[in-house]
């Protein structure tokens, strides 16, 4: 009787071990997944900062290139006009390609700083693991809404069938 209690008690450790690194798997995925939004979060604000940058710098380029104090009314002039609006309609058009390419990267970015800083009114969230407890289950990718985060360590969630829960 003692080998099978010592094989029961075994089989328990081996079995609380592995619940252990099946946790620990998912701080894992989450830690990833917020990472992989941090780093999505500045990637996309040092862009618009370069894309702000760069347009400052063309803008005040353009300014300084068309001195009309400088207008004779001739052929010269009138030539030296069309090659300056061809160059701001071809910087006008890289802003636009930039912006597009800013606005619909901007659809994807996580607002990262919001995770930290307490909400006023719920708002929706999505799952990044499993998760089940007494009062509340729902499963990776799953729409919730965040009731509270004023906890770093604890939020208030709500699932779709009305759960409510602390994760």
């Amino acid at each position: 009787q003692s080998n099978e209690s010592m094989a029961r008690a075994s089989q328990t450790c081996v079995q609380s071990v592995r619940a252990n690194w099946a946790w620990m798997f998912q701080v894992m995925q989450c830690a990833e997944v917020h990472l992989r939004n941090a780093a999505g979060y500045h990637e996309f604000f040092h862009e618009v900062d370069e894309a702000e940058t760069w347009m400052d710098t063309t803008l005040s380029r353009i300014h300084l290139s068309f001195d009309r104090s400088k207008l004779q009314g001739d052929r010269m002039d009138a030539k030296a006009i069309m090659a300056e609006i061809k160059d701001v309609l071809a910087a006008f058009l890289l802003w636009q390609t930039k912006i597009d390419y800013l606005f619909d990267r901007a659809k994807n970015v996580v607002p990262v700083p919001q995770r930290t800083t307490p909400i006023q009114e719920e708002r929706p969230v999505i799952a990044l693991t499993d998760y089940t407890n007494a009062s509340i289950t729902f499963l990776e990718g799953d729409a919730l809404y965040l009731m509270d985060n004023s906890d770093r360590m604890k939020w208030k969630v709500r699932n779709s069938a009305g759960q409510v829960g602390v994760v």
